[in-house]
């Protein structure tokens, strides 16, 4: 995706799987195929209080029951 993004394309990724939003970036963004929705950096900050960036971190600290974390 970062290939994509340097030559100067928009990437989309097509998940509902939350762990990739760690990915999104300017011109990354992920398509979410059941709720039919893009999900850039905004939302992703709106939704979870925190920039995709920090997404890890996040996960980390709160822990996921659909990973056993």
């Amino acid at each position: 995706s970062l290939e994509a993004k340097n030559l100067g394309y928009e990437v989309r990724i097509v998940s509902h799987d939350k762990d990739l939003y760690q990915l999104i970036q300017d011109q990354i963004y992920l398509f979410d195929p059941i709720k039919k929705i893009k999900i850039s950096q905004k939302e992703c900050y709106d939704k979870y209080g925190v920039w995709p960036k920090n997404f890890i971190d996040y996960q980390s600290l709160l822990g996921d029951s659909a990973d056993n974390v």
